[in-house]
């Protein structure tokens, strides 16, 4: 019986790791953290962040201030998704 216990646990953390992992072991599991509710919070900020930073590179369409823009752009999106804060 204990054979059948393991490998239901092991199935289930495979094909549905939130049924037996918490929120707080996602957090500091390498692949797992982007089903947290915080990593989805800051996903939804990268992504208003990339919305507002398009319509003003399609407001101002010189090559220069395009390419400033989608620097500057990574550069807060990657300080938004880390993972230290």
């Amino acid at each position: 019986m204990g054979h059948f216990d393991l490998m239901d646990y092991a199935l289930k953390r495979y094909y549905n790791p939130g049924a037996v992992i918490t929120d707080e072991e996602a957090s500091r599991h390498p692949s797992l953290r982007r089903t947290t509710g915080l990593y989805k919070w800051k996903k939804k900020i990268v992504r208003n962040v990339w919305l507002i930073s398009g319509l003003f590179m399609l407001a101002n369409p010189s090559l220069p201030v395009v390419v400033a823009t989608a620097i500057f752009t990574a550069f807060i999106s990657f300080s938004i998704l880390d993972e230290s804060i």
